[in-house]
């Protein structure tokens, strides 16, 4: 009979580039069903980080999930995708809301992410940037959706739904319970529109 498979190892991780309170590593000789059960595992609130060392090959389905994750940051780098699993991830990643940027030993792979995501809706990722440059990002001009659960950033030409006090992405705009009625609009055009407001606010007292 041969020996149960050793389940993953969850640890914080040692590396500085997770200094939020909830992040995770996944590290071992990892099945696909072990790195899917321990994102179960380690579910609830949004992580701040995962990342993922493996030196086994990981299939589609657990780079479905990986892909998933409600995380901030996902870390891949030492991590490797068979073929199909690659196109998996980049699916996932492609209408994941959370996630804010993506470190990979591949980036090359990735290359057309961003327009996968604008179909969706969503900002681009960072792609291997050190964390100056994520706090940099975390600074730009975008209009953050306010549906419950989502932080997604929205840029550029993206589609905003707006009751003039909420802002939403397409898929919470859809999603929405009810309330005022929601006019369609750009980021672009939101953020000039939100500076206008400021701008008036700032005026000089008649």
């Amino acid at each position: 009979m041969p020996a149960p498979s050793k389940a993953p190892r969850v640890d914080a991780p040692e590396a500085p580039a997770f200094d939020g309170a909830h992040s995770v590593e996944l590290t071992g000789e990892l099945t696909d069903a072990q790195v899917v059960a321990a994102l179960l595992e380690v579910g609830g609130p949004q992580l701040d980080g995962l990342a993922v060392k493996t030196t086994t090959t990981l299939g589609a389905a657990a780079a479905a999930a990986l892909g998933a994750v409600e995380a901030r940051v996902l870390d891949v780098a030492e991590a490797a995708f068979a073929g199909d699993a690659v196109e998996a991830l980049r699916g996932a990643l492609s209408t994941n809301g959370f996630l804010r940027a993506l470190r990979t030993a591949d980036p090359e792979a990735f290359a057309d992410l961003d327009e996968a995501r604008a179909a969706h809706d969503l900002a681009p990722l960072s792609l291997n940037d050190d964390d100056d440059e994520e706090d940099e990002d975390d600074d730009e001009d975008g209009v953050y959706c306010d549906g419950e659960g989502c932080e997604a950033v929205l840029v550029d030409d993206a589609a905003v739904f707006t009751d003039g006090a909420s802002d939403y992405c397409g898929a919470c705009a859809a999603r929405r319970p009810g309330g005022p009625e929601l006019r369609e609009t750009t980021a672009r055009a939101r953020v000039a529109e939100v500076a206008g407001d400021d701008d008036s606010d700032g005026g000089e007292a008649p």
